[in-house]
């Protein structure tokens, strides 16, 4: 998991999955966590007026809906993506494609990854040059805030 922030030079802990943060707060402290998607949010918000969550729930995550406030779009999961294994699969790519193009037809000028397996499967140049919008990916966003020492 980690060691405790401020040993060696670290200032955060960024993790990848939301999934790992009770476990995380708990051995780390919780001021000691960052993540991802709190960081996504906040770049997505640097970039566009509305926002389009693309990830692989029903809904937007809870902490990303508040987060963006008004600026929040609407969000997508690709069919037949139900976990991050799916991304993998050969109809992932595809289906992740034809969910960011709804988003961009209903609205969204900015496209926020609210799964970091999207970032595994490298989705998000794809994305930028078919779409012609931003799309943030967390890890990516994560290691540029916690680059600046950010300690939000």
């Amino acid at each position: 998991m980690g060691r405790r922030p401020g040993r060696a030079g670290q200032n955060a802990c960024v993790f990848r999955c939301h999934r790992v943060r009770p476990a995380a707060d708990e051995r780390l402290g919780a001021a000691a966590v960052r993540p991802a998607l709190r960081w996504c949010s906040a770049v997505a918000l640097g970039l566009g007026r509305r926002i389009g969550v693309l990830g692989i729930r029903d809904e937007a995550p809870p902490a990303v809906r508040a987060l963006l406030g008004d600026r929040f779009t609407a969000s997508a999961r690709p069919h037949g993506v139900h976990r991050t294994i799916d991304l993998l699969a050969p109809e992932g790519p595809p289906a992740v494609l034809e969910a960011a193009t709804g988003l961009v037809a209903s609205g969204a000028d900015t496209l926020l990854l609210a799964c970091t397996g999207l970032n595994t499967i490298g989705i998000r140049p794809l994305l930028e040059e078919r779409l012609g919008v931003p799309v943030v990916d967390p890890v990516l966003a994560a290691g540029l805030l916690a680059s600046y020492g950010h300690g939000g």
